[in-house]
């Protein structure tokens, strides 16, 4: 099946290197289709490894996911609704403008991206920019600090079950929080020229501000929390959805490449590279492995016998 595989990429590699320069551009319209035609022949030939790659994605999503995000996105939804994460936006602009260069509603997406965990963070974050209160500068810098991983995974699931040591998770947990605040400070120089949405030398007390903001927004809401509520549920099932839809696609992916032999090939050349600094071989597959999906990843790199 490797084989097969192998000789399918080798002959789309001649295909394009046969072509005239003046078509070079097809290389771009015809690497999705055969890709795609890849894919679907894979799962032809190894339907049975696909179909338990789907049933586990399936079963990570329902018993992890679902249970540890759901309830987030609801109360995400209703907080954004009633108008305090607007309101509480302001008490946060002198910490958020100075240190990350986004507006203080950022900070909601900050907290949430950090407690809750994948795609938490993104997904506020989405929700402020289709709602008009992020720049698309200002988005672009908050989503690249606050989609991270939560501690629910780092501690509970990495930390104490692959490793058996909470403590190793806390400070792994620790350390993912520095690195997310790192390049958060990191991109707040990101198209640095662009001038802010907000008036410098505001000289307002920002808990004024923030009780007329949040006085003036619960005024003019005309939805009743019966609303509210129908709407966040609504929302947050079809974001989990599509989570779940990409978790299923991607165990599916992973699992193809594990089995044909892919990740192992990738693994075994980078291995020459990297094994005279100590780097053992199942670490590298799980690195490969992570890139598609962390929890499998990070499996096979507790597994390794030299960690």
């Amino acid at each position: 099946m490797t084989l097969f595989i192998a000789m399918l990429l080798i002959a789309f590699v001649i295909i394009i290197l046969l072509m005239p320069p003046s078509r070079v551009i097809y290389i771009r319209l015809l690497s999705v289709p055969a890709l795609c035609i890849l894919f679907v022949i894979c799962l032809i030939l190894l339907s049975d490894t696909a179909v338990k790659a789907a049933m586990d994605g399936l079963r990570l999503w329902a018993g992890v996911v679902v249970p540890s995000l759901f309830p987030f996105f609801v109360a995400a939804e209703i907080m954004n609704s009633t108008g305090f994460i607007r309101a509480s936006g302001l008490l946060l602009e002198p910490v958020m403008r100075p240190f990350f260069n986004v507006p203080g509603i950022g900070s909601f997406a900050l907290a949430m991206g950090v407690t809750s965990g994948y795609p938490v963070g993104a997904k506020i974050t989405s929700d402020f920019r289709k709602n008009g209160v992020l720049t698309k500068t200002e988005a672009e810098r908050l989503m690249a600090f606050t989609n991270n991983s939560g501690p629910l995974f780092i501690v509970g699931a990495v930390g104490t079950g692959m490793y058996g040591s909470p403590r190793l998770g806390l400070f792994l947990f620790f350390c993912h929080f520095l690195a997310c605040i790192t390049v958060g400070f990191i991109f707040r120089f990101y198209k640095y020229s662009e001038r802010p949405c907000y008036v410098k030398g505001r000289s307002i007390n920002p808990f004024i501000a923030f009780r007329k903001k949040l006085l003036n927004d619960n005024k003019n809401c005309k939805l009743n929390f019966g609303t509210v509520l129908g709407d966040a549920i609504s929302n947050s099932v079809s974001t989990i959805m599509t989570i779940g839809g990409f978790i299923v696609l991607f165990s599916v992916i992973i699992h193809l490449l594990t089995n044909t032999g892919i990740i192992g090939a990738l693994a075994d050349v980078s291995s020459h590279v990297l094994s005279p600094f100590g780097v053992d071989n199942t670490i590298i597959r799980g690195v490969l492995s992570g890139l598609f999906e962390i929890t499998t990843g990070s499996g096979l790199v507790s597994a390794a016998s030299s960690i």
